[in-house]
């Protein structure tokens, strides 16, 4: 095979490979968003005494119950099913292993954490409330697709009765976080596009260096 028919032929199967690739790929990446909710296991934060109930954790336990509100694109249906927590959510960043947590095939990570609010207690007519919100993110995996990114609010809420900023009853607590998919960039397509458009660009420097040594022999 000479080197204008290999060279042809690399460039050829790479554009060719490139341009079958996204639609490949696309198909297999999840899309979507999904909801939940559920209440808390946070050891000590559950107790009488305390002048907080959530504003001040460290440690997001996804807990038991904890259920799959709703769900669209490759979520939906997910409604109502449990939440089955791994790890739990470091409010550092980055956390020193990340959160997990899987709902029906999904298994969703939480690498990161920002922009975290806490509201410190607030007692108003015997009832003392506080609260805690933080945008997360990392990926989610599931049985035949692709890694797919993740991005999220987590959002938790408690109450007990209280009096002088501290909880006279047993506190309660529940959270509730909304999650969407997002598309991981690949950076392989736009390298072999441009290996790709090099190769073709050699094609012609070598016909017309070619064609000029011919003239000059035939001179």
């Amino acid at each position: 095979m000479t080197y204008k028919r290999t060279a042809r032929f690399l460039a050829s199967g790479l554009l060719l490979g490139l341009l079958s690739m996204p639609a490949a790929q696309a198909a297999g990446y999840i899309n979507g968003s999904v909801s939940v909710i559920g209440g808390f296991d946070c050891g000590g934060c559950l107790a009488t005494g305390n002048d907080f109930v959530v504003s001040r954790l460290m440690l997001l336990e996804a807990a038991n119950p904890a259920i799959a509100a709703a769900g669209s694109g490759s979520f939906a249906g997910l409604g109502g099913s449990p939440v089955v927590p791994v790890r739990a959510i470091e409010l550092v960043n980055p956390p020193a292993q990340p959160g997990q947590f899987e709902v029906d095939g999904f298994t969703i990570t939480i690498q990161g954490v920002r922009d975290v609010a806490r509201r410190p207690f607030v007692c108003s007519g015997g009832v003392c409330q506080d609260s805690l919100r933080a945008l997360l993110w990392g990926e989610v995996a599931g049985i035949g697709y692709r890694r797919t990114g993740l991005v999220g609010i987590w959002t938790g809420q408690g109450s007990c009765l209280g009096r002088g900023g501290v909880c006279t009853s047993e506190p309660s607590a529940s959270w509730s976080a909304s999650f969407s998919a997002t598309r991981i960039v690949e950076p392989a397509g736009p390298g072999l596009l441009g290996l790709g458009l090099f190769v073709l660009a050699l094609l012609p420097r070598r016909r017309v260096r070619q064609a000029a040594v011919t003239t000059a022999a035939w001179g």
